[in-house]
Protein backbone atom coordinates (compact mmCIF):
# COMPACT_ATOMS: atom_id res chain seq x y z
CA UNK A 1 0.00 0.00 0.00
CA UNK A 2 1.14 3.58 -0.71
CA UNK A 3 4.21 5.50 -2.54
CA UNK A 4 6.67 7.54 -1.78
CA UNK A 5 7.56 8.78 1.65
CA UNK A 6 5.44 5.94 3.52
CA UNK A 7 4.68 2.57 2.44
CA UNK A 8 2.79 -0.76 3.90
CA UNK A 9 4.31 -3.91 3.32
CA UNK A 10 3.42 -6.71 4.59
CA UNK A 11 5.18 -10.22 6.67
CA UNK A 12 1.97 -12.52 7.07
CA UNK A 13 -0.30 -10.66 9.43
CA UNK A 14 1.97 -8.34 10.27
CA UNK A 15 1.99 -4.78 8.93
CA UNK A 16 4.91 -2.85 8.36
CA UNK A 17 4.53 1.07 8.01
CA UNK A 18 8.16 2.25 6.26
CA UNK A 19 8.95 5.68 6.47
CA UNK A 20 11.66 6.86 3.45
CA UNK A 21 11.25 10.78 3.73
CA UNK A 22 15.14 11.70 2.47
CA UNK A 23 17.25 12.58 4.22
CA UNK A 24 16.29 12.21 7.33
CA UNK A 25 12.74 11.40 7.42
CA UNK A 26 11.47 14.56 8.89
CA UNK A 27 7.81 14.40 9.66
CA UNK A 28 6.37 17.10 6.86
CA UNK A 29 2.99 16.81 5.92
CA UNK A 30 3.68 13.67 3.45
CA UNK A 31 4.81 11.50 6.04
CA UNK A 32 2.00 12.62 8.43
CA UNK A 33 -0.43 11.88 6.17
CA UNK A 34 0.95 8.55 5.16
CA UNK A 35 1.45 7.35 8.51
CA UNK A 36 -2.07 8.08 9.24
CA UNK A 37 -3.63 6.38 5.71
CA UNK A 38 -1.33 3.19 7.00
CA UNK A 39 -2.79 3.30 10.37
CA UNK A 40 -6.20 3.28 8.71
CA UNK A 41 -5.74 0.72 6.83
CA UNK A 42 -4.28 -1.68 9.43
CA UNK A 43 -7.63 -0.54 11.67
CA UNK A 44 -9.81 -1.73 8.62
CA UNK A 45 -7.95 -5.06 8.19
CA UNK A 46 -8.78 -7.49 11.15
CA UNK A 47 -6.41 -10.28 10.31
CA UNK A 48 -3.55 -8.05 10.80
CA UNK A 49 -2.24 -8.59 14.54
CA UNK A 50 0.45 -6.46 15.06
CA UNK A 51 2.03 -3.55 13.34
CA UNK A 52 5.59 -2.01 13.17
CA UNK A 53 6.90 1.36 12.62
CA UNK A 54 10.16 2.06 10.81
CA UNK A 55 12.63 4.08 9.20
CA UNK A 56 14.24 3.06 5.93
CA UNK A 57 17.95 3.23 5.33
CA UNK A 58 19.46 3.47 8.74
CA UNK A 59 16.81 6.21 9.72
CA UNK A 60 13.99 6.34 11.84
CA UNK A 61 12.15 9.45 12.28
CA UNK A 62 14.49 12.85 13.20
CA UNK A 63 12.07 15.34 14.36
CA UNK A 64 9.67 17.82 12.45
CA UNK A 65 10.11 19.90 9.61
CA UNK A 66 11.80 22.70 10.54
CA UNK A 67 11.01 24.39 7.40
CA UNK A 68 7.25 23.96 7.90
CA UNK A 69 7.32 25.07 11.40
CA UNK A 70 7.49 28.95 9.98
CA UNK A 71 4.24 28.00 8.32
CA UNK A 72 1.06 27.97 9.03
CA UNK A 73 0.21 24.12 10.41
CA UNK A 74 -1.30 21.77 8.21
CA UNK A 75 -3.24 18.68 8.59
CA UNK A 76 -3.13 15.43 9.33
CA UNK A 77 -1.19 17.21 12.79
CA UNK A 78 1.55 15.02 14.51
CA UNK A 79 -1.00 14.31 17.45
CA UNK A 80 -3.72 13.20 15.23
CA UNK A 81 -1.29 10.61 14.04
CA UNK A 82 0.01 9.45 17.81
CA UNK A 83 -4.07 9.83 18.87
CA UNK A 84 -4.34 7.23 15.83
CA UNK A 85 -1.65 4.74 16.99
CA UNK A 86 -2.31 5.46 20.73
CA UNK A 87 -6.03 4.05 19.53
CA UNK A 88 -5.16 1.37 17.38
CA UNK A 89 -6.22 -2.29 18.61
CA UNK A 90 -3.66 -4.26 17.47
CA UNK A 91 -0.17 -3.69 19.18
CA UNK A 92 2.62 -1.09 17.52
CA UNK A 93 6.26 -1.29 17.68
CA UNK A 94 8.78 1.12 17.09
CA UNK A 95 11.92 -0.61 15.05
CA UNK A 96 14.02 2.52 15.48
CA UNK A 97 17.79 2.79 13.86
CA UNK A 98 19.27 5.70 13.79
CA UNK A 99 17.61 9.17 15.15
CA UNK A 100 14.51 9.36 16.99
CA UNK A 101 14.46 12.56 17.99
CA UNK A 102 11.27 15.29 18.63
CA UNK A 103 8.10 13.82 16.84
CA UNK A 104 9.67 10.91 16.01
CA UNK A 105 10.29 9.95 19.56
CA UNK A 106 7.02 11.22 20.52
CA UNK A 107 5.89 8.56 18.31
CA UNK A 108 7.95 5.87 19.47
CA UNK A 109 6.00 6.88 22.86
CA UNK A 110 2.97 6.25 21.65
CA UNK A 111 3.98 2.49 20.68
CA UNK A 112 3.75 -0.71 22.82
CA UNK A 113 7.63 -1.63 22.25
CA UNK A 114 10.68 0.37 21.36
CA UNK A 115 13.40 -1.88 19.81
CA UNK A 116 16.37 -0.01 18.78
CA UNK A 117 19.87 -1.08 17.36
CA UNK A 118 23.40 0.57 19.39
CA UNK A 119 23.71 2.84 16.60
CA UNK A 120 20.06 4.64 17.32
CA UNK A 121 19.80 8.05 19.87
CA UNK A 122 16.54 9.52 21.31
CA UNK A 123 15.99 13.03 23.05
CA UNK A 124 13.59 15.32 22.56
CA UNK A 125 15.25 19.04 21.53
CA UNK A 126 12.52 21.22 21.22
CA UNK A 127 13.19 23.54 23.76
CA UNK A 128 16.46 24.26 21.89
CA UNK A 129 14.17 25.84 19.53
CA UNK A 130 11.75 27.76 21.79
CA UNK A 131 9.38 24.90 21.88
CA UNK A 132 8.43 21.84 24.04
CA UNK A 133 6.95 18.50 23.12
CA UNK A 134 3.93 19.36 21.21
CA UNK A 135 2.63 15.50 20.53
CA UNK A 136 2.38 13.66 24.16
CA UNK A 137 6.36 14.04 24.87
CA UNK A 138 5.66 15.55 28.47
CA UNK A 139 2.65 13.20 29.34
CA UNK A 140 4.27 10.06 28.18
CA UNK A 141 8.01 10.26 28.89
CA UNK A 142 7.29 10.96 32.84
CA UNK A 143 5.30 8.35 33.06
CA UNK A 144 7.83 5.88 31.16
CA UNK A 145 10.97 6.92 33.14
CA UNK A 146 9.50 9.12 36.31
CA UNK A 147 9.49 13.07 36.86
CA UNK A 148 13.25 14.28 37.55
CA UNK A 149 14.57 12.06 34.59
CA UNK A 150 11.60 12.85 32.29
CA UNK A 151 12.24 16.70 33.47
CA UNK A 152 15.87 16.54 32.90
CA UNK A 153 15.98 15.49 29.49
CA UNK A 154 13.46 17.71 28.27
CA UNK A 155 14.44 20.70 29.94
CA UNK A 156 18.26 20.33 28.33
CA UNK A 157 17.25 19.27 25.16
CA UNK A 158 19.61 16.35 24.66
CA UNK A 159 20.27 13.55 23.03
CA UNK A 160 20.89 10.02 24.51
CA UNK A 161 22.25 6.73 22.91
CA UNK A 162 20.59 4.03 22.62
CA UNK A 163 22.37 2.24 25.73
CA UNK A 164 21.75 4.67 28.31
CA UNK A 165 18.13 5.43 27.02
CA UNK A 166 17.67 0.98 27.19
CA UNK A 167 19.08 1.73 30.56
CA UNK A 168 16.67 4.30 31.67
CA UNK A 169 13.71 2.20 30.60
CA UNK A 170 13.37 4.15 27.64
CA UNK A 171 14.10 1.60 24.87
CA UNK A 172 12.86 -1.61 25.69
CA UNK A 173 15.53 -4.03 23.83
CA UNK A 174 18.56 -3.43 21.92
CA UNK A 175 18.89 -5.24 18.56
CA UNK A 176 21.66 -5.70 15.43
CA UNK A 177 18.61 -5.53 13.09
CA UNK A 178 15.60 -3.85 14.97
CA UNK A 179 12.62 -4.50 12.10
CA UNK A 180 13.89 -8.36 12.21
CA UNK A 181 13.87 -8.36 15.95
CA UNK A 182 10.28 -6.75 15.96
CA UNK A 183 8.85 -9.39 13.63
CA UNK A 184 10.35 -11.68 15.19
CA UNK A 185 8.56 -10.95 18.69
CA UNK A 186 5.38 -8.79 17.32
CA UNK A 187 2.95 -11.55 17.70
CA UNK A 188 3.81 -11.64 21.34
CA UNK A 189 3.26 -8.32 22.11
CA UNK A 190 0.43 -6.69 23.88
CA UNK A 191 -0.68 -3.61 24.10
CA UNK A 192 1.00 -1.42 27.21
CA UNK A 193 -0.30 2.38 26.28
CA UNK A 194 1.67 5.19 28.56
CA UNK A 195 -1.83 7.14 28.45
CA UNK A 196 -3.24 4.61 30.40
CA UNK A 197 -0.31 4.53 33.19
CA UNK A 198 0.33 6.15 35.82
CA UNK A 199 3.30 8.24 36.99
CA UNK A 200 6.10 6.12 38.94
CA UNK A 201 6.59 7.44 42.19
CA UNK A 202 9.87 7.76 44.11
CA UNK A 203 12.61 8.01 41.13
CA UNK A 204 15.16 10.48 41.33
CA UNK A 205 17.58 11.29 38.02
CA UNK A 206 18.53 8.45 36.83
CA UNK A 207 20.64 9.97 33.74
CA UNK A 208 23.01 11.25 36.41
CA UNK A 209 23.17 7.84 37.69
CA UNK A 210 24.14 5.91 34.99
CA UNK A 211 27.01 8.42 34.85
CA UNK A 212 25.42 10.77 31.68
CA UNK A 213 25.61 14.73 32.33
CA UNK A 214 23.26 16.90 30.30
CA UNK A 215 23.85 20.55 29.30
CA UNK A 216 22.59 22.76 31.67
CA UNK A 217 19.33 24.22 30.65
CA UNK A 218 18.36 28.03 30.24
CA UNK A 219 15.86 28.63 33.18
CA UNK A 220 15.21 31.70 32.53
CA UNK A 221 13.94 30.53 28.02
CA UNK A 222 10.19 30.24 28.46
CA UNK A 223 10.24 26.96 26.78
CA UNK A 224 12.28 25.68 29.49
CA UNK A 225 9.98 26.85 32.54
CA UNK A 226 6.85 25.71 30.47
CA UNK A 227 8.47 22.53 29.41
CA UNK A 228 9.34 21.74 33.48
CA UNK A 229 5.61 22.38 34.74
CA UNK A 230 4.28 20.42 32.43
CA UNK A 231 5.87 17.20 33.47
CA UNK A 232 5.50 17.57 36.97
CA UNK A 233 1.87 18.14 36.12
CA UNK A 234 1.63 14.73 34.59
CA UNK A 235 1.24 13.05 37.97
CA UNK A 236 -1.10 15.63 38.81
CA UNK A 237 -3.84 15.79 36.00
CA UNK A 238 -5.46 13.45 33.96
CA UNK A 239 -3.58 11.98 30.80
CA UNK A 240 -6.13 13.78 28.50
CA UNK A 241 -5.87 17.20 30.28
CA UNK A 242 -1.98 16.88 30.58
CA UNK A 243 -2.29 16.22 26.85
CA UNK A 244 -4.59 19.61 26.17
CA UNK A 245 -2.81 21.89 28.44
CA UNK A 246 0.55 20.50 26.74
CA UNK A 247 -0.63 21.74 22.81
CA UNK A 248 -2.12 25.00 24.09
CA UNK A 249 1.60 25.64 25.03
CA UNK A 250 2.94 24.34 22.40
CA UNK A 251 0.82 26.46 19.84
CA UNK A 252 1.40 29.49 21.91
CA UNK A 253 5.05 29.20 21.96
CA UNK A 254 5.04 28.45 18.17
CA UNK A 255 4.03 32.07 17.45
CA UNK A 256 6.55 33.85 19.95
CA UNK A 257 9.37 35.79 19.00
CA UNK A 258 11.98 33.95 20.97
CA UNK A 259 11.26 30.35 19.06
CA UNK A 260 11.15 32.13 15.75
CA UNK A 261 14.46 33.56 16.81
CA UNK A 262 15.94 30.42 18.09
CA UNK A 263 14.73 29.14 14.48
CA UNK A 264 16.53 31.40 12.75
CA UNK A 265 19.72 30.81 15.06
CA UNK A 266 18.95 27.03 14.34
CA UNK A 267 18.77 27.03 10.41
CA UNK A 268 21.35 29.45 10.43
CA UNK A 269 23.78 27.13 11.98
CA UNK A 270 23.18 24.46 9.03
CA UNK A 271 23.85 27.35 6.11
CA UNK A 272 26.94 27.94 7.85
CA UNK A 273 28.83 24.67 7.37
CA UNK A 274 28.00 24.52 3.72
CA UNK A 275 30.89 25.96 1.81
CA UNK A 276 29.56 27.95 -0.84
CA UNK A 277 32.81 27.12 -3.28
CA UNK A 278 33.01 23.56 -1.75
CA UNK A 279 33.11 21.00 -4.36
CA UNK A 280 30.55 17.99 -4.64
CA UNK A 281 32.98 15.67 -3.39
CA UNK A 282 32.93 14.46 0.14
CA UNK A 283 36.18 15.70 1.80
CA UNK A 284 38.57 12.64 2.84
CA UNK A 285 38.27 11.28 6.36
CA UNK A 286 40.25 12.78 9.57
CA UNK A 287 40.83 10.48 11.90
CA UNK A 288 44.09 12.13 14.07
CA UNK A 289 45.06 15.79 14.93
CA UNK A 290 47.79 17.49 16.52
CA UNK A 291 47.71 20.76 18.69
CA UNK A 292 50.80 22.29 18.54
CA UNK A 293 51.18 24.79 21.81
CA UNK A 294 51.51 24.84 25.56
CA UNK A 295 48.87 26.10 28.42
CA UNK A 296 45.35 25.43 29.21
CA UNK A 297 44.47 26.64 25.78
CA UNK A 298 46.15 24.37 24.25
CA UNK A 299 44.23 21.68 26.07
CA UNK A 300 41.14 23.29 25.48
CA UNK A 301 41.26 23.25 22.36
CA UNK A 302 42.70 19.64 21.88
CA UNK A 303 39.55 18.80 24.58
CA UNK A 304 37.50 20.01 22.13
CA UNK A 305 38.76 18.64 19.03
CA UNK A 306 38.68 14.84 20.62
CA UNK A 307 34.44 15.14 21.43
CA UNK A 308 34.19 13.34 18.73
CA UNK A 309 36.25 10.28 19.26
CA UNK A 310 38.97 11.54 17.21
CA UNK A 311 42.71 11.02 18.12
CA UNK A 312 44.41 14.36 19.33
CA UNK A 313 47.68 14.74 20.53
CA UNK A 314 49.49 17.61 22.00
CA UNK A 315 53.37 18.11 20.91
CA UNK A 316 55.39 17.48 17.85
CA UNK A 317 55.81 13.72 18.37
CA UNK A 318 52.80 12.63 16.17
CA UNK A 319 53.02 15.01 13.62
CA UNK A 320 53.90 13.03 11.00
CA UNK A 321 51.27 10.88 10.85
CA UNK A 322 48.58 13.80 11.28
CA UNK A 323 45.65 14.59 9.31
CA UNK A 324 45.43 18.18 10.71
CA UNK A 325 47.98 19.90 12.60
CA UNK A 326 46.89 23.38 14.43
CA UNK A 327 49.82 25.44 15.75
CA UNK A 328 48.53 27.37 19.35
CA UNK A 329 51.88 28.84 19.63
CA UNK A 330 51.95 32.39 20.69
CA UNK A 331 52.34 35.07 17.82
CA UNK A 332 56.43 36.01 18.85
CA UNK A 333 56.97 32.26 17.66
CA UNK A 334 53.95 31.71 15.17
CA UNK A 335 56.82 31.41 12.05
CA UNK A 336 59.01 29.50 13.27
CA UNK A 337 56.78 27.12 14.80
CA UNK A 338 54.72 27.28 11.42
CA UNK A 339 57.82 26.32 9.41
CA UNK A 340 58.72 23.41 12.02
CA UNK A 341 55.11 22.42 11.22
CA UNK A 342 55.53 22.72 7.61
CA UNK A 343 58.67 20.27 7.09
CA UNK A 344 57.53 17.41 9.76
CA UNK A 345 53.95 17.15 8.57
CA UNK A 346 53.45 14.55 5.51
CA UNK A 347 51.68 15.83 2.43
CA UNK A 348 47.92 16.56 2.18
CA UNK A 349 47.87 17.34 5.71
CA UNK A 350 45.82 20.46 6.96
CA UNK A 351 47.98 23.27 8.42
CA UNK A 352 45.91 25.67 10.55
CA UNK A 353 46.63 28.28 13.00
CA UNK A 354 44.43 29.57 15.85
CA UNK A 355 46.76 32.98 16.40
CA UNK A 356 48.03 34.35 13.32
CA UNK A 357 45.57 37.21 11.84
CA UNK A 358 47.06 36.91 7.91
CA UNK A 359 46.46 33.46 6.47
CA UNK A 360 48.28 34.71 3.40
CA UNK A 361 51.48 34.98 5.41
CA UNK A 362 51.22 31.96 6.81
CA UNK A 363 50.85 30.48 3.42
CA UNK A 364 53.36 32.27 2.10
CA UNK A 365 56.09 30.33 5.42
CA UNK A 366 54.54 27.21 3.75
CA UNK A 367 55.44 25.32 0.59
CA UNK A 368 51.00 24.04 0.78
CA UNK A 369 49.31 27.03 0.25
CA UNK A 370 46.10 25.08 -0.65
CA UNK A 371 46.17 22.88 2.69
CA UNK A 372 46.85 26.29 5.23
CA UNK A 373 43.90 27.58 7.04
CA UNK A 374 43.27 29.61 9.94
CA UNK A 375 41.18 28.98 13.01
CA UNK A 376 40.10 31.03 16.19
CA UNK A 377 38.57 29.75 19.63
CA UNK A 378 35.94 31.35 21.49
CA UNK A 379 34.25 30.61 24.58
CA UNK A 380 35.86 27.24 24.36
CA UNK A 381 34.34 26.34 28.26
CA UNK A 382 30.86 26.35 27.10
CA UNK A 383 28.99 23.67 25.57
CA UNK A 384 28.50 24.90 21.70
CA UNK A 385 31.61 27.52 21.37
CA UNK A 386 32.92 29.04 18.46
CA UNK A 387 35.14 28.59 15.58
CA UNK A 388 35.89 31.16 13.41
CA UNK A 389 37.12 29.42 9.68
CA UNK A 390 39.48 31.41 7.74
CA UNK A 391 40.60 30.51 4.60
CA UNK A 392 43.32 31.97 3.05
CA UNK A 393 43.08 33.39 -0.73
CA UNK A 394 44.55 29.75 -1.62
CA UNK A 395 43.33 27.57 0.50
CA UNK A 396 41.28 24.93 -1.28
CA UNK A 397 37.65 23.94 -1.09
CA UNK A 398 38.40 20.91 0.41
CA UNK A 399 40.51 22.23 3.63
CA UNK A 400 37.78 24.11 4.18
CA UNK A 401 35.51 21.43 3.92
CA UNK A 402 37.62 18.99 6.42
CA UNK A 403 37.59 21.27 8.65
CA UNK A 404 33.88 22.39 8.67
CA UNK A 405 33.19 18.91 8.83
CA UNK A 406 35.54 18.44 12.06
CA UNK A 407 33.99 21.06 14.11
CA UNK A 408 31.16 20.17 12.96
CA UNK A 409 31.20 16.72 14.78
CA UNK A 410 32.33 18.50 18.26
CA UNK A 411 28.73 20.54 18.41
CA UNK A 412 31.07 23.86 18.59
CA UNK A 413 29.46 26.66 15.89
CA UNK A 414 31.71 27.17 13.00
CA UNK A 415 31.61 30.72 10.88
CA UNK A 416 33.72 31.13 7.65
CA UNK A 417 34.98 34.87 7.89
CA UNK A 418 37.90 36.76 5.61
CA UNK A 419 39.35 38.28 9.23
CA UNK A 420 39.31 36.58 12.78
CA UNK A 421 37.76 38.15 15.47
CA UNK A 422 37.28 41.41 13.59
CA UNK A 423 33.54 40.84 13.74
CA UNK A 424 32.62 40.69 17.29
CA UNK A 425 35.05 43.43 17.92
CA UNK A 426 33.57 45.93 15.44
CA UNK A 427 30.32 45.29 16.66
CA UNK A 428 30.80 45.34 20.04
CA UNK A 429 32.51 48.64 19.88
CA UNK A 430 29.34 49.91 18.03
CA UNK A 431 27.39 48.83 20.88
CA UNK A 432 29.87 50.48 23.75
CA UNK A 433 29.99 53.55 21.47
CA UNK A 434 26.72 54.29 21.08
CA UNK A 435 26.03 53.19 24.74
CA UNK A 436 28.79 56.15 25.71
CA UNK A 437 26.77 58.11 23.69
CA UNK A 438 23.59 57.52 25.67
CA UNK A 439 25.55 57.93 28.76
CA UNK A 440 27.14 61.18 27.96
CA UNK A 441 23.83 62.70 26.97
CA UNK A 442 22.16 61.56 30.13
CA UNK A 443 19.11 59.78 27.77
CA UNK A 444 19.47 56.44 30.14
CA UNK A 445 20.61 55.55 33.79
CA UNK A 446 24.31 54.24 33.77
CA UNK A 447 23.30 51.24 35.68
CA UNK A 448 20.42 50.52 33.19
CA UNK A 449 23.08 50.51 30.34
CA UNK A 450 25.62 48.23 32.23
CA UNK A 451 22.72 46.02 32.68
CA UNK A 452 22.29 45.98 28.93
CA UNK A 453 26.12 45.29 28.23
CA UNK A 454 25.94 42.35 30.40
CA UNK A 455 22.64 40.91 28.69
CA UNK A 456 24.38 40.84 25.62
CA UNK A 457 27.56 39.13 26.79
CA UNK A 458 29.88 42.55 26.64
CA UNK A 459 30.79 42.57 29.75
CA UNK A 460 31.46 39.99 32.34
CA UNK A 461 28.04 38.81 34.46
CA UNK A 462 27.66 40.61 37.77
CA UNK A 463 24.68 40.90 40.70
CA UNK A 464 22.50 43.46 39.98
CA UNK A 465 22.91 46.45 42.68
CA UNK A 466 20.11 46.38 44.92
CA UNK A 467 16.90 49.36 43.83
CA UNK A 468 15.19 49.79 40.61
CA UNK A 469 17.30 51.14 38.08
CA UNK A 470 19.62 48.32 36.58
CA UNK A 471 17.51 44.97 37.47
CA UNK A 472 16.23 44.73 33.76
CA UNK A 473 17.94 46.00 30.84
CA UNK A 474 14.94 48.85 29.36
CA UNK A 475 13.70 46.87 26.13
CA UNK A 476 13.72 50.25 24.41
CA UNK A 477 17.21 50.90 25.83
CA UNK A 478 18.28 47.23 24.40
CA UNK A 479 16.46 47.73 20.58
CA UNK A 480 18.66 51.16 20.82
CA UNK A 481 22.02 49.38 20.92
CA UNK A 482 20.63 46.41 18.81
CA UNK A 483 20.09 48.84 16.01
CA UNK A 484 23.83 49.93 16.54
CA UNK A 485 25.28 46.48 16.25
CA UNK A 486 23.18 45.67 13.13
CA UNK A 487 24.55 48.66 11.51
CA UNK A 488 27.99 47.67 11.58
CA UNK A 489 27.36 44.26 10.56
CA UNK A 490 25.47 45.38 7.28
CA UNK A 491 29.16 47.11 6.85
CA UNK A 492 30.76 43.83 7.94
CA UNK A 493 28.91 42.16 5.01
CA UNK A 494 29.54 45.66 2.38
CA UNK A 495 33.29 45.13 3.18
CA UNK A 496 33.22 41.57 2.42
CA UNK A 497 34.31 40.56 5.65
CA UNK A 498 31.90 37.85 6.45
CA UNK A 499 29.30 36.59 3.63
CA UNK A 500 25.73 36.22 5.24
CA UNK A 501 24.16 38.65 7.99
CA UNK A 502 23.33 35.04 9.66
CA UNK A 503 26.93 34.38 10.24
CA UNK A 504 26.69 37.49 12.07
CA UNK A 505 24.27 36.84 14.30
CA UNK A 506 25.94 33.12 15.02
CA UNK A 507 29.22 34.97 15.88
CA UNK A 508 27.78 36.76 18.97
CA UNK A 509 25.85 34.44 20.21
CA UNK A 510 28.02 31.35 20.27
CA UNK A 511 31.13 33.50 20.56
CA UNK A 512 30.32 36.73 23.08
CA UNK A 513 27.25 35.00 25.00
CA UNK A 514 24.55 37.14 23.18
CA UNK A 515 21.58 35.97 24.18
CA UNK A 516 20.25 33.47 21.90
CA UNK A 517 16.25 34.36 22.61
CA UNK A 518 17.14 37.63 21.03
CA UNK A 519 18.24 35.56 17.80
CA UNK A 520 21.69 37.64 17.44
CA UNK A 521 21.80 41.50 16.12
CA UNK A 522 21.02 41.17 12.57
CA UNK A 523 17.79 39.58 13.44
CA UNK A 524 16.19 41.48 16.32
CA UNK A 525 16.93 44.52 14.34
CA UNK A 526 15.18 42.95 11.49
CA UNK A 527 11.85 41.20 13.58
CA UNK A 528 11.36 42.87 16.76
CA UNK A 529 13.68 46.28 16.93
CA UNK A 530 11.95 48.18 14.17
CA UNK A 531 8.49 47.05 15.58
CA UNK A 532 9.53 48.20 19.17
CA UNK A 533 10.64 51.32 17.83
CA UNK A 534 7.83 52.14 16.32
CA UNK A 535 5.36 51.45 19.31
CA UNK A 536 7.82 54.10 20.90
CA UNK A 537 7.20 56.57 18.33
CA UNK A 538 3.47 55.90 18.18
CA UNK A 539 3.85 56.60 21.94
CA UNK A 540 5.53 59.72 22.16
CA UNK A 541 3.71 60.87 20.04
CA UNK A 542 0.33 60.63 21.34
CA UNK A 543 2.06 62.28 24.43
CA UNK A 544 2.77 65.17 22.87
CA UNK A 545 -0.44 65.67 21.64
CA UNK A 546 -2.25 65.08 25.02
CA UNK A 547 -0.34 67.18 26.50
CA UNK A 548 -0.56 69.39 23.97
CA UNK A 549 3.45 70.41 23.45
CA UNK A 550 4.54 68.86 20.46
CA UNK A 551 8.09 70.70 20.90
CA UNK A 552 8.46 68.67 24.44
CA UNK A 553 10.61 65.89 22.90
CA UNK A 554 14.22 66.52 24.26
CA UNK A 555 16.17 64.32 22.89
CA UNK A 556 16.62 62.30 25.55
CA UNK A 557 14.35 59.21 24.69
CA UNK A 558 15.31 57.35 28.02
CA UNK A 559 15.19 59.74 30.73
CA UNK A 560 12.99 57.40 32.88
CA UNK A 561 14.39 54.24 31.93
CA UNK A 562 14.18 52.23 35.24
Amino acid sequence: MGEGAVILVRRGDVAIIEIDNKPVNALSTIVRQGILDALTFVKQHSEITAAIIHGKHGRFIAGADIKELASPLESPSLPDVISAIDALDPPVIAAIDGAALGGGLEIALACDLRIASSRSFVGLPETRLGLIPGAGGTQRLPRLIGIPTAEALIASGDVLPAKVARDLGLIDQLADDPLESAIAVARAVTKRRLSKSSVPQGRSDQIARLGFSLSSAHPSEPAVAAARSLVRAASLLPFDEGLQRERQTFLALRESPETQALIHLFLASKAAFKSAQSPKEVARKVSSIVVIGKGRRAHAIAALLARPGLSVHIGYDRISDADVVIDVSTDRGARSSFRKIDAAAKIGAVIASSRSRNVDLMAEWSNRARDVIGLNFRRLSVGSPLVEVVPGSATSPETIDIVLAIVKATSAQAVVTRVPGVVGERISKACRDRSEELRHQKACPTRAIAAALRYFGFSKPAPYLPGRSGHHPERRLLDDLIAAMAREGSALVGEGIISRTSDIDLVLVHGYGFPRIEGGPMWATNSRAATAVQAFDNERRSRAIDRNASSSGDGAPYANAS
